[in-house]
């Protein structure tokens, strides 16, 4: 496997997904199908969660909570919306010795940029609305029956 030098650190690529030296080379080619109704598939390649939490500038260093779950938590606690990257980091036995500015491959500015989502993500986006509506809708003429 070829790794990479980026800006902060070192990465390696599969299917066009950018994963942190560290991490498992052995996850990153074996991710698996979810196991229950609200997480389908699991990995970066196919999980917006994954793709948005799971990265420190644009390298992926970890499962969101959902896929995490899927593997019991045996591939790390998962990330979530309510931490830091340095939390995330912090967390995962396999990056104990990488210090965070040695992660990703992104220019910093200190302007904010606008990022233009990729379609893909948006396609998820919606499905994943109205998969959720969709299961609401059926709660509740289930409930008023």
């Amino acid at each position: 496997m070829q790794i990479y030098q980026g800006r902060q650190g070192k990465y390696y690529v599969i299917n066009g997904i950018k994963y942190d030296e560290h991490f498992p080379q052995k996850w990153a080619v074996d991710h698996m199908k979810g196991t229950d109704d609200f997480c389908y598939e699991v990995g970066p390649e196919v999980c917006f969660n994954c793709r948005y939490y799971g990265k420190i500038r644009g390298v992926f260093v970890g499962y969101c909570i959902n896929c995490a779950d899927e593997y019991n938590f045996k591939r790390g606690n998962g990330f979530g919306f309510k931490q830091t990257q340095e939390e995330m980091w912090e967390s995962l036995d396999y990056m104990k010795d990488v210090k965070l500015c040695q992660i990703g491959d992104l220019v910093e500015t200190r302007r904010l940029r606008k990022k233009k989502i990729p379609k893909k993500i948006i396609e998820d986006r919606v499905i994943f609305i109205i998969s959720f509506i969709l299961i609401v809708l059926s709660i509740y003429l289930n409930l008023i029956k």
